[in-house]
């Protein structure tokens, strides 16, 4: 039995009649992965996208605006981001480049996008308000509202794996500091006190970590059973 690579999922329906017994084992199959990226290769800044071994490169947006800062969404159906095109701001596209579409239509800057981790919402940087600040947004594009309303330059948005958490880069104290705040903006605190400039923040998700690990052992299971089975 091979297995499609390119499948999201794959049930590895085995019914084995052992003592009585009905087994029946389902796995999850390792989605082959791609990479988005910003490129000016073809003189203007475009996203691509490519396998994780780097064959396989194409151009998504082929506009000629200025398309940069790609995000997944989490289902890996849509990509979100940020442009000068006709109207300026966050747009998505499905996953291979067609029906791109504006969320924000705001002729002030907002770029940066980052998907909450069920899809539902997208965080990003804007200056709308005459100062770079944390919005988030419906995935839709609804319900823009300003989360961070401080007077320094907040930035880098980045959700925790459970939702509940954005961590973000601060320029509040005169040089850039990494803080956290609820996902509603409440509760910003700061968690870095270098004298050097902290930022960029990015989460891991153990979870995710372990749903691989546990697809690679289902997968093994199957192959030991299959092959007990014989």
């Amino acid at each position: 039995m091979q297995l499609n690579m390119k499948l999201v999922y794959i049930a590895l329906g085995c019914l084995l009649l052992s003592g009585g017994i009905l087994v029946s084992v389902w796995a999850q199959a390792p989605q082959q992965a791609q990479i988005a990226f910003t490129s000016k290769r073809d003189g203007n800044y475009e996203i691509y996208v490519m396998d994780a071994d780097g064959n396989n490169q194409r151009n998504l947006t082929n506009n000629p605006a200025g398309d940069m800062d790609p995000a997944w969404s989490p289902d890996g159906q849509m990509i979100a981001f940020d442009s000068d095109r006709d109207s300026p701001g966050i747009y998505i596209m499905d996953a291979d480049g067609n029906n791109p579409r504006n969320l924000t239509n705001n002729p002030a800057g907002d770029w940066g996008p980052a998907w909450s981790p069920d899809g539902q919402m997208i965080a990003f940087v804007s200056n709308r308000d005459g100062n770079y600040e944390i919005y988030v947004m419906d995935a839709d594009g609804n319900k823009q509202r300003n989360l961070t309303n401080n007077p320094a330059m907040d930035m880098d948005p980045a959700w925790s794996p459970d939702g509940k958490t954005i961590a973000f880069s601060s320029y509040r104290d005169s040089d850039w500091k990494i803080y956290v705040m609820d996902a509603d903006g409440n509760n910003q605190r700061r968690l870095t006190n270098n004298p050097s400039q902290d930022a960029w923040p990015s989460w891991f998700d153990p979870a995710y970590a372990q749903s691989v690990s546990s697809a690679g052992k289902l997968t093994t299971m199957w192959g030991k059973i299959k092959q007990n089975s014989e």
